[in-house]
C-alpha cells in the first residue's frame, strides 16, 4: 500500500494531510490547526451520494465532504476523509485563508497521486 504525507503551513500552525492508498480506494485524514481532532467523516463512492457524519460542535463536514468528492470523483474510487481542523476565535477572514489552503493542499495531493498512479 502507498501513503503519503504533505502539509501546508496556515495561521502559523501546519494543516497535515495523511493518505494512504489500497488497491482501491483512498483513506484520509485531513487534521490541521492548533487543535488537531476529528470533527467530521465523509465517505464518497462512485455512482452513490457522499455519505457524512459531522461530531457535536463541530465544522469540519464542509472540507471533509468536498475533499472525498473531488478525491472519489478524480480517481473514480472511493474516498474516505477524516478532518478536523481548528483555530481559535477564527475571523471570517482567516476562515477564508484556511479553506484557501486546504484547497492548495487538495491540489498538491492531486499532483502527488497523479505522478504514482
Amino acid at each position: 500500500m502507498k501513503q503519503l504525507v504533505m502539509e501546508r503551513e496556515c495561521l502559523g500552525h501546519p494543516v497535515r494531510v495523511q493518505i494512504d492508498i489500497p488497491a482501491d480506494g483512498l483513506a484520509v485524514l485531513l487534521t490541521g490547526g492548533c487543535k488537531p481532532h476529528i470533527g467530521a467523516v465523509s465517505a464518497a463512492e462512485p455512482g452513490r451520494a457522499t455519505q457524512t457524519t459531522q461530531f457535536a460542535g463541530h465544522r469540519d463536514s464542509a472540507v471533509s465532504g468536498h475533499w472525498a468528492q473531488a478525491l472519489c470523483a478524480r480517481y473514480d474510487a472511493p474516498a474516505v476523509v477524516c478532518c478536523g481542523i481548528h483555530y481559535d476565535d477564527l475571523s471570517r477572514e482567516g476562515l477564508e485563508e484556511v479553506l484557501n489552503c486546504c484547497n492548495l493542499l487538495l491540489q498538491d495531493v492531486f499532483t502527488s497521486i497523479d505522478k504514482i498512479r
